[in-house]
């Protein structure tokens, strides 16, 4: 359903009101309940939206602190690969004919 906007929903909110409140005599005894009714649906539905942000907003957090937690995973494996990667150039200078056994290699 697409969203509805400003004008929309206070012609339908009127329409529903005239058909309510049809007589004089309705103003006096459905006024107030009416008025009683949106009132609380008002305010259940504030409270629903309330609930649903605070929910989202947990959930975002929630996702942050994943996001950060991995952030610090990647720099230790980062740091491991960079010594792997030291300990591979040190492995080359140790072995006497690495230049010929990377040429046959490649070749």
């Amino acid at each position: 359903m697409p969203p509805l906007d400003a004008p929309t929903l206070i012609s339908t909110s009127r329409q529903k009101l005239q058909d309510q409140l049809k007589h004089p005599d309705d103003l006096q005894h459905k006024l107030a309940p009416l008025r009683t009714k949106y009132t609380t649906e008002i305010a259940t539905t504030q409270q629903l939206l309330k609930n649903i942000v605070a929910g989202d907003i947990e959930e975002s957090k929630q996702g942050i602190e994943a996001l950060n937690m991995a952030e610090k995973e990647l720099q230790v494996l980062k740091g491991y690969l960079q010594s792997v990667g030291g300990l591979c150039m040190e492995a080359r200078g140790m072995i006497d004919n690495y230049p010929k056994i990377r040429k046959v290699k490649e070749w």
